[in-house]
């Protein structure tokens, strides 16, 4: 016999079968499945974080850069950036493609130098700034099928602005 709640109850009105052991069973089989999609939810929000900050550190590179900043004015303006990025983990190079007037094209990119003042792109000629990251996820080798490496312990973001010197 059923009750109106949907128990099945003996002839002496009770319960019969094991419902405290039922809900045991259902919390250890969705339990872990809830902690992963809860790690999983703050591993996207965290990898998005580090996304948004590499393309905001890039995008000022990229404009100093454009200004022709140094290589090492470059490093100075990211290295001063307060971030949560480790500048350990922090890959970056800087490249410059030159402006052909008579074609109107640019050539194959080239390491960006400094004459000392500035940089060596001249106006019409267009800087590039490459940066990497090495995202360490907080749920370990639980994320570790995002990894790039062979380790499992890191996810590389990676970044690349182009703008025109002026």
């Amino acid at each position: 016999m059923l009750t109106s709640h949907g128990i099945r109850v003996g002839e002496a009105g009770a319960p019969v079968g094991n419902i405290r052991g039922t809900v045991t069973l259902e919390l250890a089989v969705l339990a872990p499945l809830l902690v992963i999609v809860l790690f999983g939810c703050m591993e996207a929000g965290l990898l998005g974080a580090d996304m948004l900050t590499l393309n905001d550190l890039g995008r000022q590179a990229a404009r100093i850069a454009a200004k022709g900043a140094t290589p090492e004015e470059i490093d100075a303006t990211i290295d001063a950036a307060e971030t949560r990025l480790d500048p350990l983990r922090l890959g970056r190079s800087y490249e410059y493609a030159p402006y052909n007037p008579e074609t109107c094209t640019w050539g194959e990119w080239r390491p960006l130098g400094s004459n000392g003042t500035f940089n060596n792109a001249t106006d019409r000629d267009r800087v590039r700034v490459c940066l990497s990251y090495a995202h360490h996820p907080v749920g370990g080798y639980l994320f570790g099928l995002l990894s790039d490496d062979s380790e499992g312990d890191s996810v590389v973001l990676r970044s690349r602005v182009v703008m025109r010197r002026e």
